[in-house]
């Protein structure tokens, strides 16, 4: 199971401050438990879509949560996506008439990465998992210009040295998986961050560790 920082907000926390930084408004978003928001985007009526993980109102452990909102950070829809196990979501955006958003689950039994698809209103449409016995998991994703989705993040498992690889994932627009790469060497990558370049290609934002400076790889 991916262990959350202590130092982590227990509710999702959400501050919106005016251009000459007074607070518009703020707004707390959770129940009895614990909740951890993780990414938001705003969308095109001025509201918010906002995700991460819950406790409260999970099917289990920890649920993915997606949270919908208005402009002033009122809450239209909540949704919980996961099963009895350990489910989180590390980003969310909105594409296509609804939204995308990937993370990590532990559905199969250890770490895996999954991405999810869903309607305008929060309703599961595809969902692709992928791992092994070992760890994987997503960072984040972008819409590419033939209309799939890039994923990256980490992989120990297959294909890699025994260490944390940058994890790239290639899908289409179902969420059908149409290749994957691992890169990595004999230390630890951590893949946080993806971009499309203006020649279709893919580049990825790459930790190693605290001792390695940050880098950008080009696919």
């Amino acid at each position: 199971m991916k262990k959350i920082p202590l130092n982590l907000l227990i509710l999702l926390f959400f501050v919106k401050f005016q251009s000459y930084s007074q607070i518009a408004f703020q707004t707390i978003y959770g129940g009895p438990l614990n909740e951890d928001g993780r990414w938001m985007e705003q969308m095109p009526d001025s509201g918010f879509i906002l995700t991460g993980g819950t406790v409260s109102f999970s099917n289990g452990q920890t649920d993915m949560w997606l949270v919908r909102t208005d402009k002033y950070g009122n809450t239209m829809w909540n949704k919980s996506i996961g099963g009895t196990a350990f489910d989180f979501a590390n980003m969310v955006k909105p594409v296509n008439g609804g939204f995308v958003l990937c993370g990590v689950t532990n559905r199969n039994g250890s770490d895996d990465a999954i991405i999810v698809k869903t309607d305008m209103n929060g309703n599961v449409i595809n969902t692709d998992i992928e791992g092994d016995n070992n760890v994987q998991w997503y960072e984040g994703f972008i819409p590419t210009a033939d209309g799939g989705y890039a994923a990256v993040g980490v992989n120990s498992g297959t294909g890699t040295n025994g260490f944390y690889d940058i994890y790239l994932v290639k899908y289409d627009a179902n969420l059908v998986k149409q290749w994957e790469k691992s890169l990595g060497g004999q230390s630890y990558e951590i893949g946080n961050s993806i971009q499309q370049t203006a020649m279709a290609d893919t580049s990825s934002e790459v930790r190693r560790t605290a001792t390695v400076p940050r880098t950008v790889i080009i696919i």
